[in-house]
């Protein structure tokens, strides 16, 4: 799979640039712009849609609810990009999501409410290892580093544009094979009503 090198070079080709970056850790002026924009570009991709490879649940942990109009208050985990869906805790399966929101602490942290007790959380995370990756996602990565690169390298307005546009059309043909990979089993068993009825 793509390492993040090939995941910059293919950005820079991607707005015509013909630098070949070796090391991640060199200076070169392209270097320089694509280690400080590589994260923004993931997080932007990550979080634009449930990726089945960075998709996980965990438990929450309860902290002070200073509000009154949801029981619970809880922390979000570390690496979570973007909250997905809050579950019961017994849930056999992703159809019954319940109502929450996403506020901030006064001391900055965020806080998801909900009225579950003992929430589960479904979320996008952090997920820095590109053999996770598949083919389409880096190719949808590779073009949102290109539209922020950009402004520094090329300074082509146009570019940046089309940079977006490969890059949301990319980004949805990703989510077309991620989804089509997922397969919920709660659907499996739906059975018609008017076969039900026999």
């Amino acid at each position: 799979m793509a390492s993040k090198v090939d995941i910059w070079n293919l950005a820079l080709a991607n707005i015509g640039h013909k630098a070949n970056i070796a090391d991640p850790d060199e200076t070169s002026v392209e270097a320089n712009h694509c280690r400080r924009f590589y994260p923004i570009a993931l997080g932007v991709t990550l979080e634009r849609f449930a990726w089945g490879f960075a998709t996980r649940r965990k438990a929450l942990g309860l902290v002070t609810n200073p509000v009154n109009h949801w029981m619970f208050a809880y922390a979000l985990p570390n690496q979570c990009i973007a909250p997905r869906a809050v579950l019961p805790p017994q849930s056999t399966d992703d159809t019954k999501e319940q109502p929450f929101t996403i506020e901030s602490a006064a001391d900055g942290s965020a806080i998801l409410y909900t009225n579950v007790e003992d929430a589960v959380l479904k979320y996008t995370a952090l997920v820095e290892d590109t053999n996770k990756f598949s083919h389409l996602f880096v190719t949808a990565l590779s073009f949102d580093l290109a539209a922020m690169l950009v402004g520094p390298i090329p300074k082509d307005p146009k570019k940046r544009q089309e940079m977006q546009q490969l890059a949301a059309f990319y980004t949805s043909q990703a989510e077309a094979a991620d989804a089509n990979a997922t397969h919920d089993s709660t659907y499996g068993t739906f059975i018609p009503s008017h076969l039900a009825a026999r």
